[in-house]
C-alpha cells in the first residue's frame, strides 16, 4: 500500500516548493546504496517532490521559513528546559545546486554524511541545518528508524579534564520526532532572528 503521508503534508496547506530540476527514484536508490540503508516513505517522497526545498506552513502572511520544533530533553540533561527549541535554516538535498537559493550553501546529504559519518549518533543521516550549523538528524537505522533528532555541541571548561587546555566540545543530541511526517506537522513560526534565542 502506497504510503500518503507526503500528500498529506500537502493537502494540510504546507506548500513544498517543487524542485528545479526534479530528482530520480534512482538518485535516491543510489544514496541508499551509499549510506546502506532505506529512507522513510515520507521523507523520500519529500526529496522526490522538492529535494531539499524550502517550504511554507502558510501560517502567516510572512513565514520566511522562520520555524522552530521543538526538542525533548530528558529531565536532569546539562541541556534540559521545557521550551527548548531548534531553529531550521536550511534543507539538505540530494544536488546542491538544487537544495538552496543560496549558491554559498554547497553542502548535500551525501557531502555531511561523508564528512561526519561516525561523529554522531549511530545509523542516521544530516536532513537541516540550523543557523549555528548543528544538525537535524533522520534515523535510518532498526532501532532509530524515521525518528528525527536534534544534534548540538556545546562547549565545556577544559578545567574538568586535567590533560586538556582551552575549550572542548561535547556532542548531544535530542528528540525532535518520531517521524519526518511528525517533525513536520510540529513545526511553529519563529520569532524574528534578531530576538532568536535556542
Amino acid at each position: 500500500m502506497k504510503n500518503t503521508q507526503f500528500k498529506d503534508l500537502q493537502e494540510s496547506g504546507i506548500t513544498f516548493a517543487p524542485a528545479a530540476v526534479p530528482i530520480t527514484v534512482h538518485d535516491i536508490q543510489e544514496f541508499e546504496s551509499h549510506i546502506n540503508a532505506k529512507l522513510p516513505d515520507c521523507y523520500r517522497d519529500y526529496l522526490l517532490y522538492s529535494n531539499g526545498k524550502r517550504f511554507n506552513l502558510n501560517v502567516s502572511p510572512n513565514d520566511k521559513f522562520r520555524y522552530n520544533a521543538p526538542v525533548e530533553w530528558p529531565v536532569g540533561h546539562p541541556l534540559y528546559r521545557d521550551d527548548y527549541k531548534v531553529r531550521l535554516d536550511y534543507m539538505l538535498g540530494i544536488d546542491h545546486s538544487l537544495t538552496e537559493e543560496d549558491s554559498m550553501i554547497v553542502t548535500t546529504l551525501q557531502w555531511r554524511y561523508d564528512l561526519m559519518s561516525g561523529a554522531w549518533p549511530k545509523n542516521t543521516i544530516a536532513i537541516a541545518v540550523d543557523p549555528g550549523n548543528d544538525l537535524i538528524l533522520l534515523g535510518v537505522g532498526e532501532e532509530n528508524y524515521d525518528q528525527v533528532l536534534f544534534l548540538t555541541y556545546e562547549k565545556l571548561d577544559a578545567r574538568l579534564y586535567e590533560e586538556n587546555e582551552g575549550s572542548l566540545l561535547i556532542a548531544y543530541h535530542g528528540k525532535v520526532a518520531n517521524s519526518f511526517y511528525d517533525f513536520i506537522k510540529s513545526l511553529e513560526l519563529a520569532p524574528p532572528i534578531s530576538s532568536y534565542q535556542r
